[in-house]
């Protein structure tokens, strides 16, 4: 409907692009039309009163600064959620038992299960250019190592850049303490490695993705059951498994070679049996045995996830004395010999027992930190599990109501998951780097399914608000995965979440204050895309400070846009490449102009130098094969940072790798952070 800038310190400093007024005109004249055609009664189009909000930023004069959070692409997320409220709502409060493939309690799994595998898939496919990330090539190297060598040494591997089919740029190993026999070994537990080996070896890196995917679409059908057999309710069981499998945390890790995705798995498992025994329902051998192999499974996948195993053990193995200590020793059989190997594969490699060894002196995790690791794995912005998946807020209130139906459920649930956050939330970097958000809960998360779908069974108002909890948490993860090929998707940990600046450019969605446009450069940007492309009557200006020639082409780089001035430089998703021996310049124009702007250039497989000019200074740069170099440069007074990069002897890739067919002439890989 129109756009709005910030272009002083208060909202009486706006510039107000609106859209023509026939088109709103036509707009409102065609929603009668389709009111009348369908004879809506007025009680169903009440929904539509949230559109009112978008006008709000237009509003004359000065205004509340928050009102400016609704212009921007959040306006797209309003109407998704009226049409939801307008066409969804009748089947919120679906019960029984129906042979629709969604709703019958035994085709329904595995409707959510393929669903998730379709949805997992087509965002594996849509971040291609953005993966592996973080630790992904470590766990990944394990395997190599396991397939060429058949051990899990992992040094010669490095060596011998066996990295290379999956990975762009040279990764040191992981590891922290050699082994007894003076041999490295990676610091990560092999359980994923061990597990993606078959496909892996078949089909390569997305091989091991394919297996993470198939795991967590298989622990979404457990779980839409186990929402169902709590709640004996349809919807409740598909808003519960939407809220898990749907948003940011667990769907990230599931197209990623992380051990968190895979975890959900066993977990969710244990969840079931826990509802399964609350509600006295029959469980057979086979089942107990293999619900407790999956939990036995756990702690190989990572060190943490021994506190999950032990916790639903524990809850498990007390509930099961009902039934006498037979059942007790079937359950507790291969968990009791797994801790038994798991602690003696440390005693074998690092010549203790203790899950810690690998790390030696390097584990940095304090009790003091605690209150600051829950606070950042609740609220923050981007790493935190609230703001990007505001679903999960209603577990804590649905596990209140859980609480007094069925207290001994709800107390084994928090029992099981306070340690765990605990633990994490006492790391130094309890955010766990490159990731999903709250990555180092994610396989903690299904214990939280059940107090979502209570909370959407019980309560019509509480569930009507959960469901649109979820709804948005959806919203949310689209985002991310779709707007500038995924660049939002993957950041790191900075306090703030870009995709935010991008859903409400005029103002800061976490604290309503004001945002002033960055530069003329990012405002024409917005209304008029055709500057991505040269346009010979377009002028775009940094600030006030000097005149620019129109751009060749943008690209968005997290947080950064670029504006690539010339034809000497090639954007990928991640970065761009500059061309051998030759001068190009780019315009860098940043969300948030008062921090600083951090430039990291890598050599490719060849020696060469460089010389950077940055306000007006250059600076003269050296790179051994693939070494990097890294720039941090001062908040620009224009808004907007100008980067010059003249790059010395290049290499074309066909001459590394004949199989690229890529004969371009290639200086430096350069990266914004």
């Amino acid at each position: 409907m129109g756009m709005v800038a910030v272009v002083g310190a208060d909202t009486q400093q706006r510039v107000i692009a609106l859209a023509p007024f026939w088109l709103l005109a036509v707009a409102v004249l065609l929603a009668v039309t389709l009111a009348v055609a369908a004879k809506v009664s007025p009680s169903r189009l009440r929904p539509l009163l949230l559109t009112l909000v978008l006008w709000l930023p237009f509003v004359p004069g000065s205004i509340p600064a928050w009102l400016l959070v609704f212009e921007g692409p959040i306006e797209i997320g309003v109407w998704t959620l009226v049409a939801f409220w307008l066409v969804g709502q009748a089947r919120l409060r679906t019960t029984g038992i129906s042979k629709a493939p969604s709703e019958h309690p035994g085709l329904a799994p595995i409707t959510a299960a393929l669903i998730a595998a379709l949805a997992y898939g087509a965002a594996a496919y849509a971040l291609r250019d953005h993966l592996p990330i973080g630790d992904e090539p470590h766990y990944l190297m394990i395997t190599q190592s396991l397939i060429k060598d058949g051990d899990l040494q992992i040094e010669n591997n490095h060596t011998n850049r066996d990295y290379a089919p999956f990975m762009k740029f040279d990764i040191p190993p992981h590891y922290l303490t050699r082994g007894t026999d003076g041999q490295i070994y990676s610091v990560h537990n092999p359980g994923v490695s061990v597990l993606v080996l078959p496909m892996f070896a078949i089909f390569g890196y997305y091989g091991g993705v394919a297996t993470v995917m198939a795991c967590v679409a298989v622990a979404s059908a457990i779980a839409w059951h186990a929402a169902w057999l709590l709640t004996a309710q349809v919807a409740a069981a598909w808003i519960a498994w939407a809220a898990l499998f749907l948003s940011a945390p667990v769907f990230l890790q599931a197209v990623t070679v992380f051990p968190d995705a895979v975890g959900v798995l066993p977990v969710v498992a244990g969840v079931w049996m826990l509802i399964a025994l609350d509600g006295r329902k029959p469980l057979s051998d086979r089942t107990v045995l293999i619900v407790g192999a999956l939990l036995a499974w756990l702690p190989w996948l990572h060190t943490r996830f021994a506190l999950l195993a032990g916790g639903l053990g524990v809850a498990i193995a007390l509930r099961l004395l009902a039934a006498g200590w037979r059942r007790v020793a079937l359950f507790l059989a291969i968990p009791a010999v797994s801790a038994v190997l798991w602690f003696s594969f440390f005693w074998w490699i690092w010549g203790s027992p203790s899950p810690t060894a690998p790390w030696g002196t390097g584990l940095t995790s304090r009790i003091e930190w605690i209150p600051r690791g829950v606070w950042g794995l609740l609220f923050d912005p981007q790493a935190g599990l609230l703001l990007p998946a505001p679903g999960y807020a209603f577990a804590f209130i649905g596990w209140l109501v859980m609480l007094r139906r069925k207290p001994r459920l709800a107390i084994e649930l928090a029992l099981i998951l306070i340690p765990l956050t605990a633990s994490v939330a006492a790391y130094e970097t309890w955010w766990g780097g490159q990731g999903a958000p709250a990555r180092y809960l994610v396989a903690a998360l299904p214990l939280l399914l059940p107090p979502i779908a209570w909370m959407e069974s019980r309560s019509a108002a509480l569930g009507r608000l959960t469901a649109t909890a979820v709804v948005t948490g959806i919203l949310l993860l689209s985002a991310k995965v779709v707007v500038a090929g995924g660049a939002y998707t993957f950041n790191p940990e900075t306090g703030s979440n870009p995709i935010f600046t991008w859903m409400s450019p005029s103002a800061s969605v976490t604290s309503g204050a004001p945002t002033p446009t960055a530069s003329m450069l990012s405002f024409v940007s917005r209304w008029q895309p055709g500057i991505l492309h040269r346009m010979d009557t377009t002028d775009v200006r940094i600030g006030v400070d000097e005149p620019i020639e129109p751009a060749f082409h943008a690209a968005r780089l997290g947080e950064v846009r670029v504006f690539f001035m010339d034809q000497r430089a090639y954007p990928e998703p991640t970065g761009f490449w500059t061309q051998a021996e030759a001068e190009t310049t780019v315009i860098m124009d940043r969300d948030d102009p008062s921090g600083n702007l951090g430039v990291r250039l890598q050599a490719g497989p060849v020696s060469t130098t460089a010389e950077v000019l940055i306000d007006g200074a250059w600076q003269q740069l050296s790179f051994a094969p693939r070494q990097r170099h890294e720039i941090v440069i001062p908040p620009a007074s224009a808004g907007a940072w100008k980067v010059t990069i003249r790059p010395g002897a290049g290499f074309r890739p066909i001459d590394v790798d004949p199989a690229a067919n890529d004969l371009r002439r290639l200086g430096l890989w350069v990266e914004v952070f």
